[in-house]
Parts: C-alpha cells; structure tokens; sequence
C-alpha cells in the first residue's frame, strides 16, 4: 500500500519535526516525517502511481498553505493535528489525483498536519491543544510517495518529486 504526502521546505520540516519530538517524549509515540496526506491507501503498480503523481503537479509551484485550527480527535492518525484551511493548490492536486485514483481508492481529503499518533485520554488531547502555540503559515514544495504500513516505525518515503 501506498500514500502520498505533501511535503514542506527545508525550514518548516525542521519546525513541525521539532514540535513532533517533544510530543513523542511527552506521550512515548512515534516520531515521523511532518507532512499532509493528500491520497492514501493504493495498492497500485509503484511506476503507475509514479506516473500519476507526477502529472498531478504539472504547472504547480511551491506554495502556502494555512493553518485553520488546531484539534484533537480519538482517531490514532488524527490524535493531535493541525487543520490547514482548503486553498487553490491543494484543490487542484487533490483532484488531479482523484481524476485517476477514484476507482482505486476513495480517499477523502481533509488537508490537515498529524502532529501525534497515539491513543490516550480526551483530557491529555485537550490540555496540549490548548497548550500548543504554533505558527499559521507553512510552504509545501515537494510531494512524496510512501511505502504505508499500520506500523508507523516502517513508514519509508520511497519517491519525491519538487515542485
């Protein structure tokens, strides 16, 4: 299975890997590479989905993207995430992946950055959200393909592409 990712600039890598960290030493959770999730579960030919990707960025520069709120949820790869507000380029990416992919998977896009992956109580979610100072805006200039396994650890970005 595969995914692919939205990737940011060297710089707000650093940032959300940062703020990643110091939620993994607080929850004991795996740390993993800040991105956005633009398409997910394909079990396709990797050449294909290689094809695939690169068409659906024809024509995009690196862009910005917005943070719209920050929330907390009890699902595993929602447990504290940073919602990004919708905007022209991830539209146009999203459903340029959606043209070819819909018979393969029916993804359903909620542009948002993960900062946590682990089960625990409400009140520990609502206490770091709360918490949580972070900046509104961060740049997207490459898209990634991931080897996707349940087991966050094994994740592997295997392909990226600059815009």
């Amino acid at each position: 299975m595969y995914a692919i990712w939205l990737l940011f600039n060297k710089t707000d890598t650093k940032y959300l890997k940062k703020i990643i960290k110091e939620f993994s030493n607080e929850f004991d959770s795996p740390i993993f590479v800040p991105h956005i999730t633009v398409y997910a579960l394909l079990n396709l030919d990797i050449k294909l989905i290689k094809k695939i990707v690169k068409r659906s960025i024809q024509d995009i520069e690196p862009f910005i993207i917005e943070k719209s709120r920050i929330k907390e949820s009890d699902e595993i790869w929602k447990t504290l995430f940073v919602e990004i507000k919708m905007n022209r380029e991830l539209n146009a990416i999203n459903n340029n992946l959606k043209f070819e992919l819909i018979k393969s998977s029916k993804y359903k896009f909620s542009p948002h950055i993960s900062l946590l992956y682990k089960k625990t109580k409400k009140k520990n979610r609502i206490l770091s959200v709360k918490n949580l100072k972070i900046k509104t805006k961060f740049q997207i200039d490459k898209i990634g393909i991931l080897k996707f396994s349940n087991n966050v650890n094994e994740w592997k970005i295997i392909k990226t592409i600059k815009f």
